[in-house]
């Protein structure tokens, strides 16, 4: 699942470049009638740091639940956290 999140994250940092170029492009040549390539941007650092927060949360590989204070031994079954 963590493969999956860096791909998603990596994607969307691509589709927030792109996206924010156009979009850019578009007010430059005094078209602001479209901004739905703003709102795409937008949207795609959204998900970005939805994974990026995903990314930082621990769990523990004894009961799996997720670790609060990112310590050493886990709150819930007292156990190391490798």
């Amino acid at each position: 699942m963590r493969k999956a999140a860096i791909c998603i994250a990596i994607v969307s940092i691509i589709v927030f470049i792109i996206a924010w170029g156009t979009g850019g492009i578009m007010i430059y040549e005094n078209d602001y009638e479209s901004n739905a390539w703003l709102y795409v941007g937008l949207i795609s650092m959204v998900i970005f740091f939805g994974c990026l927060i995903y990314l930082k949360t621990t769990r523990c590989t004894h009961c799996g639940r997720i670790n609060p204070t990112f310590g050493e031994f886990c709150p819930y079954c007292g156990k190391k956290i490798k």
